[in-house]
């Protein structure tokens, strides 16, 4: 899916033109009113807006500062179709570079910009130019946003922009989106680039281009330098150049879809980052940086690891109690204070808002401030730990080969007890245990960060299992007057954590409420509890008894399956073009006994089935009898992978069909006739 290039590695595997679909050409202004006639579009019939046409433009020319600026260009042409639409798409905003600091000589201009409205009227086109007037400038720290609606919309107006960047910031090119919220029928990126510049180029998605050219050419560019001496030199510059352009038609727009991460993970999209500089007779000057660049410039930074290189001994008092009786006892003594008496106000976050101390005296921060306090704890103490950077799964997935620091937003504590031992702590929510992370965390993997060597850590889904046991046993109740059972649940660390944040936010009476409540039949609960609330290193433990009386009807239909019952697919489109992602694999345990109710007989039972996923992936096993009139049920589901390739979507899809059909099945009872 994602790939890593240069530029100069795209020169020379794209220097043959090769194009698969007719590129068209679009005019900005000439709207032809064949364009108003659809209705609905092929490629999404259930679309509020269609982009017809959707182009980004980027090169380069030499500016009046001794050096090269960026010029990008957008130019959109959309389809109105619904007024759900209007508030998404008809106001327009473009962010701009302007610092206020007078000694920056870098910033951002717009010097193009030029929108309007289009109307089918009687058979003609009628045109609603943007008035300057109605274009708005609002300014935030070091950046300009300039934002315009479009006037005149109803539905089935067809709306254009187009607008011209003029950037100094050379090294910072927009990323490019051919897909997004509404489908595109026509998506296209060009880009021409002087061979003094290499970029880090990170195509994303699983879309194939319907269009890409290259063509090797030569660019001439005229760099002014003033030198501080009232007059202007001129130095022009020769350079080989690539003109490269990608284009995808009929791109349906991207939804969400169960198990499925960030929707940035499969936006089909590039991603360019500035890594290295070579003027023509000049050294090359780079700028990309190594993860153990990027990582000891980090310890350096005020926001994120500088603290830690302090004894920060105001933390003596408070740790000078916590004993152990070995390492791994005060490792835990310290993790636990530090989770127990900080409140996290903002559980994301890649930078302190504060420093350690201020964090240490307020005693709450956002999960930077808290992790890294953690990590000064133990340091303090004589510990072996570095902070470690994870990208949570509704982020973009952070790249393990480039630092692309954007993608990650969660700061977690690593721990070394030995070379080849090593915990990874959370102590910025209260209801994780010792060495227990948050399923989002699970993303791919986290990274070390330290001045000597910045390791990658393993946290893919699929390392990790999910358990789930539940037994439930029913019975006649002794004066043959209704059923009485009993129910026990031992969940997996992760449903048992969401069950502690449950019950934190509400109380247990209300929780075993919200159960009883949930039944398809009345029955009273007794003898309920939850073990284990507060043994956050362990799972819980659910359980309870209950009674209630058997319709006294000719027939009874009963489904044994009284918890976790999946009553619909969760995967309902029949085809899906990304990867099924779970948060874990699963191993889920059922089992089910019961007398026959007093009075009836087992008139109808489901039958025992076993099927496989993919041969090994998995496998869904439902063995049923009745033996004397006790029924006794044992059913299993494991997820042996926690994440399935596109491929696999459909015998997965049919797979939990199979799992929702068997678990959706009763037994029947009869009555007996006297």
């Amino acid at each position: 899916m994602k790939h890593i290039l240069t530029t100069a590695l795209l020169l020379a595997l794209f220097s043959i033109t090769k194009a698969e679909t007719t590129r068209p050409i679009v005019k900005f202004g000439k709207v032809d009113a064949s364009e108003f006639a659809p209705t609905v579009y092929e490629v999404d019939s259930s679309a509020d807006a269609v982009f017809l046409y959707d182009k980004g433009n980027a090169y380069y020319e030499g500016n009046t500062q001794s050096f090269f600026s960026i010029i990008q260009e957008r130019f959109a042409r959309i389809h109105l179709l619904h007024k759900k639409a209007f508030s998404d798409i008809a106001t327009i905003e473009i962010p701009l570079y302007t610092p206020q600091k007078e000694a920056s000589s870098y910033y951002d201009k717009l010097d193009v910009l030029e929108a309007a409205t289009y109307n089918l009227e009687n058979g003609k086109v009628e045109t609603v130019k943007i008035d300057k007037a109605n274009i708005f400038k609002q300014q935030s720290g070091n950046w300009t946003t300039v934002k315009f609606t479009f006037p005149n919309i109803k539905e089935g107006s067809i709306i254009e922009y187009h607008y011209k960047k003029v950037s100094e910031r050379f090294w910072d090119m927009d990323n490019w989106y051919f897909q997004g919220q509404y489908p595109r029928l026509w998506s296209e990126f060009r880009i021409l680039m002087p061979q003094i510049f290499s970029f880090t180029f990170a195509p994303q998605g699983y879309r194939k281009m319907d269009f890409d050219t290259s063509i090797a050419t030569k660019q001439y560019y005229n760099i002014l330098d003033p030198n501080g001496t009232g007059a202007t030199q001129s130095i022009s510059v020769t350079s080989n150049a690539v003109d490269r352009t990608w284009g995808m038609a009929n791109v349906p727009s991207l939804k969400p879809e169960p198990y499925m991460s960030s929707l940035q993970n499969y936006i089909s999209s590039f991603n360019f980052q500035l890594s290295a500089i070579q003027l023509p007779d000049q050294p090359i000057k780079n700028f990309r940086k190594s993860w153990t660049e990027e990582a000891a410039n980090l310890m350096k930074d005020e926001d994120f690891g500088k603290d830690l290189t302090s004894s920060n001994s105001f933390l003596n008092d408070d740790l000078k109690a916590l004993d152990g009786t070995d390492d791994l006892s005060k490792i835990k003594n310290i993790y636990n204070y530090v989770r127990d008496n900080y409140s996290c106000v903002k559980d994301r976050g890649r930078y302190q808002t504060q420093s350690l101390r201020q964090t240490w005296r307020t005693k709450k921060g956002n999960v930077a401030d808290i992790n890294l306090l953690l990590v000064a704890a133990l340091r303090n103490q004589g510990f072996s730990s570095d902070p470690v950077l994870v990208g949570t799964r509704e982020s973009l997935r952070p790249s393990e080969s480039y630092p692309f620091m954007d993608r990650f937003n969660y700061v977690l504590c690593k721990v070394n007890i030995s070379k080849d031992k090593y915990y990874i702590l959370d102590a910025a929510d209260k209801h994780l245990g010792f060495n227990h992370l948050n399923e989002e965390c699970y993303n791919g993997s986290g990274r070390t960060i330290n001045s000597e060597l910045p390791v990658l850590i393993p946290l893919a889904p699929d390392n990790i299992v999910e358990t789930n046991t539940t037994i439930v046993n029913i019975i006649n109740q002794a004066d043959g007057q209704g059923m009485s059972g009993s129910f026990q649940s031992n969940p997996g660390y992760f449903h048992s954590l969401e069950l502690r944040q449950q019950v934190t936010r509400n109380t247990q009476k209300e929780y075993f409420d919200k159960i009883q409540k949930g039944f398809s039949f009345p029955l009273t609960i007794s003898n309920s509890n939850i073990d284990s609330l507060e043994k956050l290193d362990n799972p819980v433990s659910v359980h309870y008894d209950f009674a209630f009386k058997a319709d006294d009807e000719e027939l009874i239909y009963f489904n044994p399956i009284l918890a976790n019952l999946k009553k619909e697919n969760p995967f309902k489109v029949a085809d899906r073009q990304y990867p099924v992602e779970m948060p874990y694999k699963t191993d889920e345990t059922y089992i089910f006994m019961m007398e026959t109710p007093k009075g009836y007989v087992v008139d109808d039972l489901p039958k025992s089935a076993k099927v496989s996923l993919n041969g090994s992936d998995g496998m869904f096993q439902y063995l049923i009898s009745n033996q004397n009139g006790i029924i006794q049920l044992m059913y299993k589901v494991q997820l042996k992978k926690a994440t399935f390739d596109p491929e696999d979507y459909s015998t997965l899809r049919d797979f939990f069909a199979y799992v929702v059909k068997k678990q959706n099945e009763p037994i029947v009872f009869k009555k007996i006739k006297n």
